[in-house]
């Protein structure tokens, strides 16, 4: 009888994690959902000083705020590719680097491609994931603490 309320609280156990990360997961979604709306408002204010600025004939002054436009936009994109990695690591899930389909974590071969992949990853290095910023000038990677592009020079707003 005992057997019989073990597998009842064992099966208990793993409903609640499954139903924590389904909400986890929904809540990280939420998150992309909000980063971007967030960037088609950048956009969006980008083509209004666009517009003005053919408007006025000062197309050639706003070159800085469009600059400053398109790393807001890319800070953005880099935060909603952390949180969809994050997304992966709470689904157990890793994504091929050739073709960029998920795969879970023991998977040995991509199912989308054919992409071997080399070892088994533990938990710990899946989750530790670098984030990248993304030069808008060079369109170069560089870390996300970095002040300036290491390739071009140029200095990345904070």
């Amino acid at each position: 009888m005992s057997s019989f309320f073990d597998k009842l609280k064992q099966g208990a156990a793993e409903a609640g994690k499954k139903a924590q990360s389904t909400i986890e997961v929904n809540r990280l979604k939420f998150q992309i959902s909000s980063k971007e709306k967030e960037i088609t408002g950048i956009y969006s204010r980008m083509g209004e000083c666009v517009y003005h600025a053919m408007q006025n004939g000062t197309i050639e002054e706003i070159s800085d705020q469009l600059l400053l436009f398109s790393e807001q936009i890319n800070q953005k994109k880099a935060e909603v590719q952390d949180v969809e990695n994050r997304i992966r690591t709470v689904q157990n899930e890793k994504l091929c680097p050739s073709c960029s389909k998920p795969a879970t974590l023991d998977t040995k071969f991509c199912s989308g491609c054919g992409h071997h992949f080399v070892g088994h990853f533990s938990e710990e290095e899946v989750v530790d994931i670098k984030v990248m910023v993304v030069c808008p000038v060079c369109q170069v990677a560089s870390d996300k603490g970095s002040s300036f592009c290491a390739e071009c020079g140029h200095k990345f707003e904070e």
